[in-house]
């Protein structure tokens, strides 16, 4: 498009050259030939029908030497790339030139014009070319910084994932190893009790002990296989995350009945993590809260504090990551700095 837009404001200056002198009555035809052969080589672009046009223009000249001031403009029409064969192609023109000595300033014109706009195109394909260029490499990059955070996540989930299993393993073995082996211990007193016992009644009662506590310990071990392999429960998780904080004071609402999938509740962890250790560091505030409710369609996840916040909002890597964590869940972000620190998070159902 760019290149038919400099053929026609070529065209359109030499209309104007060749109606100002008024040639000949001819003028009108040269002008309408011109365009035309302009028109027929740039539609068709064949080798042969090119050389066709050339010894055509070079015939038609006998009767209508006009047609050379539009000689430059179908060279330019020909998009020729080597230096070598654009002057094989200008050598009618000098000939032309040097023989026939008419018209020398308005083909100089259409030959500087031409000139012009071709440094133009030129000009115009390199920034193109530089353009595509840097938007490629921008591409891979971006695509390559998605993929290192989709791998720095997966990482973070696995971190999460274990250290929950582990604390939730060591929860299941201290209650194996403490419980379970008292239980035991007490199963085998009431074994040696029974044996030794002369007393039918009393016996009786030992027995009906000793079934119970045989229950209790069949229960315990189910309990504890649940315990290693339950799905990770979000409330209980952070309500130990938020055991654990003690920078200042923190309030904590969780009213959810809605049980997401496993990669969103490790998101959800991790923004939570992500806030309270971003208050921690970087925030001087005396109080934080943390509130996750639900409506129909939507859970709403709202952590704040009421540190001061000065000048425009920084996006550290805190930030950026937690935006990702929101993107991947389909949820909407809102970040406040008015009366302290806040994080909105919408999470669609």
């Amino acid at each position: 498009m760019n290149k038919k837009i400099s053929m026609m404001s070529i065209w359109f200056v030499l209309i104007l050259i060749v109606s100002k002198n008024s040639f000949s009555e001819y003028s009108v035809v040269v002008a309408s030939l011109g365009l035309m052969l302009v028109a027929f080589i740039d539609s068709v672009k064949h080798k042969y029908i090119t050389y066709f046009a050339i010894i055509f223009v070079i015939a038609i000249s006998y009767y209508l030497p006009e047609i050379f001031i539009f000689y430059p403009l179908i060279i330019y029409t020909l998009e020729i790339q080597s230096i070598r064969n654009i002057i094989v192609y200008l050598l009618p023109l000098l000939a032309f030139v040097l023989f026939k000595k008419i018209y020398l300033v308005q083909i100089l014109i259409s030959f500087s014009l031409t000139m012009v706009f071709y440094y133009k195109d030129y000009i115009y394909e390199n920034l193109s070319s530089r353009y595509n260029d840097y938007f490629g490499r921008s591409r891979k990059l971006q695509d390559d910084l998605t993929s290192l955070n989709r791998e720095l996540q997966e990482s973070q989930n696995r971190g999460i994932s274990i250290a929950l299993l582990e604390e939730r393993n060591r929860i299941a073995r201290d209650i194996h190893d403490g419980v379970g082996h008292m239980i035991s211990r007490g199963i085998l007193q009431l074994g040696a009790m029974i044996v030794s016992s002369k007393n039918e009644s009393e016996k009786e009662k030992l027995e009906e002990l000793n079934l119970t506590l045989k229950s209790s310990m069949e229960q315990l071990r189910k309990s504890v296989h649940n315990i290693v392999e339950e799905k990770i429960n979000l409330e209980n998780s952070l309500e130990e995350i938020v055991s654990k904080f003690t920078f200042c004071k923190l309030d904590y609402h969780y009213s959810l009945t809605h049980e997401f999938e496993t990669k969103d509740i490790y998101s959800i962890i991790f923004i939570i993590k992500e806030a309270l250790n971003n208050i921690t560091k970087h925030s001087n505030a005396s109080k934080a809260s943390i509130s996750i409710r639900e409506s129909k369609d939507y859970v709403f996840l709202l952590i704040l504090d009421n540190g001061k916040v000065s000048g425009d909002i920084k996006y550290g890597m805190g930030i950026y990551s937690i935006s990702n964590r929101v993107k991947d869940m389909n949820a909407n972000l809102d970040i406040s700095t008015v009366n302290g620190f806040r994080i909105f998070i919408t999470i669609p159902k």
